[in-house]
């Protein structure tokens, strides 16, 4: 795979007042590597609010995918297969103790894409939110051309 590619992540969105999460999908260009077995996703995020952005850094590995978020809101992201893990979710409006509690992830890998399924219960501060699902697919830009 090319080190320019697209990046499509979909998943769900809670917005902390009580409300239904919202699904959120973003597209943006990004780059790809692979060293060691691992491949390696960067991106930035244009944050809703107009808060600022994040860039995110996507580590994933055969029972793994690694989400790091630095900028406006910063964060470590775990995802371990059949673990539970917590990490501290850094936003302009306050902390929030994330827990993840891995339940499947599936990596599917070609010569020219990555598609990553993650299914996850979401704790926010000790307290169950939701079981959560989240998709990453990156394909090679090509001639310019969108393909996800």
């Amino acid at each position: 795979m090319t080190k320019d590619v697209w990046i499509k992540v979909s998943g769900l969105q809670f917005t902390g007042d009580n409300e239904s999460p919202e699904p959120v999908e973003i597209i943006t260009a990004g780059t790809y590597t692979e060293k060691n077995g691992k491949h390696y996703l960067r991106y930035e995020e244009i944050l809703p609010d107009e808060s600022g952005s994040t860039i995110n850094t996507v580590v994933i590995e055969p029972d793994s995918v690694d989400i790091l978020k630095k900028g406006s809101a910063n964060t470590s992201m775990f995802f371990h297969r059949d673990q539970k893990t917590f990490s501290i979710y850094h936003t302009p409006f306050g902390n929030l103790v994330l827990g993840l509690d891995t339940q499947n992830i599936h990596i599917d890998t070609t010569g020219d894409a990555i598609a990553v399924q993650v299914k996850y219960a979401l704790e926010l501060n000790s307290q169950f939110v939701a079981d959560c699902h989240i998709s990453i697919t990156v394909s090679e830009k090509t001639s310019g051309a969108f393909q996800l």
